[in-house]
């Protein structure tokens, strides 16, 4: 008797490897994006090895930009009063 396989990071990885060229394509034209590309180049390899589960790098571009999100709320309010009280 077999027991059943389990669920594998490579249901998730067509849609991580197609959003990991997007991205290199858009920053590898300078020198940082050519260092972004090198990062993506390896996390992309940790994949696969399966070294880093996709719901590990989900999580955190996640919270990143939920992250990004409340920042620039938080940095809007403070304008807005900013403004509010020099009038």
């Amino acid at each position: 008797m077999t027991s059943p396989k389990p669920l594998r990071a490579s249901v998730w990885a067509p849609q991580v490897n197609f959003m990991l060229k997007i991205i290199s394509w858009f920053s590898s034209k300078s020198r940082p994006g050519k260092a972004v590309d090198a990062g993506l180049n390896l996390l992309d390899t940790a994949i696969g090895f399966g070294l880093v589960s996709v719901a590990a790098v989900a999580a955190v571009f996640g919270k990143f930009l939920l992250g990004g999100l409340l920042a620039a709320l938080a940095l809007g309010v403070f304008v807005r009063l900013k403004r509010r009280t020099k009038s």
